[in-house]
């Protein structure tokens, strides 16, 4: 379980990949940097949760989908992210480094599927 980087009596649900902090409702409601560059704002939650004019994302989906657009698409350039890195090890002497970043990418991939109600696959 993560906490806000702001509040850490409070349990963090959204995550920004620019600064690499946890935040919770109330911080993750809006981008620190809109203006500012970020290559992962096609993906970001924040971003699309302070962008989503009719409130479908924070209050429940629409048309039958079970979770929201971003959620997913994230989760799955994790899973992709995290395959690749898999791929990148060497058949020995894997070093520390390399096991520490496919142990965040489960551990990030972990929490956003608990997010979407589902059980974490790995």
């Amino acid at each position: 379980m993560h906490y806000c980087v702001k509040h850490p009596d409070r349990v963090a649900k959204l995550f920004c990949q620019k600064t690499g902090r946890w935040l919770c409702d109330e911080c993750g409601a809006h981008c620190d940097a809109p203006k500012a560059y970020c290559k992962f704002r096609t993906a970001c939650v924040i971003w699309a949760l302070e962008h989503d004019a009719d409130g479908d994302l924070r209050h429940g989906t629409t048309d039958g989908d079970l979770s929201p657009k971003p959620v997913d698409d994230e989760l799955e350039r994790l899973k992709n992210e995290l395959e690749e890195a898999r791929q990148r090890l060497p058949a020995h002497t894997v070093r520390p480094h390399q096991i520490m970043e496919i142990e965040e990418l489960e551990n990030r991939i972990a929490d956003l599927e608990r997010e979407l109600g589902r059980q974490p696959v790995m």
